[in-house]
């Protein structure tokens, strides 16, 4: 009996203990067994409420062996940049493209970057079937893309946003399943399959401040159904991006010009500056 009644008073000192513990975290401590008069009469304010939450709804398989995403088409299409490498930036949190000013060919074959790896270590596929990869190596080592020096990926911006059905991202056991390419994972782009008509996309932006950065793009899916034969779909876009410059003159131009007018139209881009910093003029 007496063990008994010890090890009740041990199990009343743990559970005081707790309560104590308890209070000090939430809010002030009175003795216990006490309560504070005022604290039940009044009841707390709250000065803010900050909610959290997405727009978008949930697209993760996570009942399969490997959790997938898959992004649908319309999600892309409504991106407003006219590069599906932008698009999935856009809509995929871990995959990330740089945007230099100046890169050199870095500029139109931008490296993929999964999960903060550089783009030779992400398997794109197309239809499950590898997709090549461009015959740049980056060189370009500068700001946000130094992760990104001298990897070989593929230049996933040639693909027609208009043509993709679907993308399916793997993560998480995606070495083990296709090798050591897929290390940051795999980004499969599926392919439409529909035919039941012709489909025409058009796009057309412009920068707000600054008269240039004019962006325009027209996409055109058909598809044709041949009964038992199967089907033809044929996918045809064309995009024009005219580019930014967010540059200044360098005085060594402007003095260029001072001292010899006759030959200052031979200074590169003149009369604007001599070195564009910005995006470059692209069309494809």
């Amino acid at each position: 009996m007496n063990t008994n009644k010890n090890w009740l008073h041990k199990q009343l000192l743990l559970t005081s203990g707790l309560v104590s513990a308890f209070a000090l975290f939430t809010g002030p401590a009175f003795a216990q067994g006490t309560t504070s008069p005022a604290a039940e009469a009044q009841p707390k304010e709250v000065e803010t409420v900050v909610v959290l939450g997405t727009r978008r709804t949930d697209r993760s398989v996570a009942t399969s062996a490997s959790p997938v995403d898959v992004i649908s088409a319309s999600e892309i299409a409504s991106q407003s940049s006219v590069s599906v490498i932008d698009a999935v930036k856009n809509v995929v949190p871990s995959f990330f493209a740089s945007q230099n000013t100046i890169a050199d060919a870095g500029t139109f074959v931008r490296s993929p970057n999964l999960r903060g790896l550089p783009g030779d270590q992400v398997l794109v596929m197309m239809n499950g079937k590898r997709f090549n990869r461009s015959a740049l190596v980056q060189t370009f080592v500068g700001g946000d893309t130094a992760l990104s020096f001298g990897s070989h990926g593929p230049d996933i911006s040639s693909i027609p946003s208009i043509a993709i059905k679907n993308l399916q991202i793997l993560r998480d056991g995606a070495t083990s399943q296709y090798g050591s390419d897929a290390i940051a994972g795999v980004m499969n782009f599926g392919l439409r399959d529909n035919a039941d008509g012709l489909e025409v996309l058009a796009r057309y932006g412009k920068s707000l401040d600054a008269d240039d950065g004019e962006s325009a793009q027209i996409g055109i899916n058909w598809g044709l159904g041949l009964g038992e034969n199967g089907f033809v779909n044929i996918s045809a876009e064309y995009f024009d991006d005219q580019g930014t410059s967010r540059g200044a003159r360098r005085p060594a131009a402007i003095l260029f010009e001072q001292q010899n007018p006759s030959l200052a139209n031979r200074l590169p881009n003149y009369p604007g500056p001599d070195q564009i910093w910005g995006s470059s003029p692209t069309n494809g």
